[in-house]
């Protein structure tokens, strides 16, 4: 029958613990870590192949919105209060988005309505690396 009042006893125990604690949490670290890399990895990749075409689906997208609320009866008056609300909207998903009206609608809605209409503006898209896509929009699509 062994002493259980001797000090060495359970001292392997312990120490086997330490050494199981310390190897998970070095595991879950290092699986936490590699998680986190093929995810970037795969978000960098999903950009570089189909950015431009995610960029230009979002582009259409938008286009047929700005369609919609042209000729729908509100036209310019509804599109100021339209137009901050799908910029919000396309932001909260990642992109920033630009509507910029032409000459002649500038004109025609300063004669017709009295104010002049601002879209939203380009200079406020932030200047760096990205994928763009431009969509023309003429009266009557």
């Amino acid at each position: 029958m062994q002493d259980q009042s001797n000090v060495a006893i359970g001292r392997f125990d312990k120490s086997f613990l330490v050494h199981m604690i310390k190897d998970f949490f070095g595991v879950l670290v290092l699986v936490t870590i590699l998680e986190f890399a093929i995810k970037a990895g795969g978000v960098y990749w999903d950009y570089v192949s189909n950015g431009e075409d995610q960029a230009e689906f979002v582009a259409n997208e938008l286009a047929e919105n700005v369609i919609s609320i042209m000729t729908n009866e509100g036209g310019p008056v509804a599109a100021r209060t339209m137009y901050p609300i799908l910029e919000q909207n396309w932001e909260d998903l990642g992109y920033q988005i630009a509507i910029v009206p032409s000459a002649v609608t500038t004109t025609s809605i300063e004669e017709s309505f009295g104010f002049t209409p601002m879209g939203i503006p380009e200079e406020r898209l932030s200047v760096g690396k990205h994928k763009a896509s431009i969509v023309n929009i003429r009266a009557g699509e």
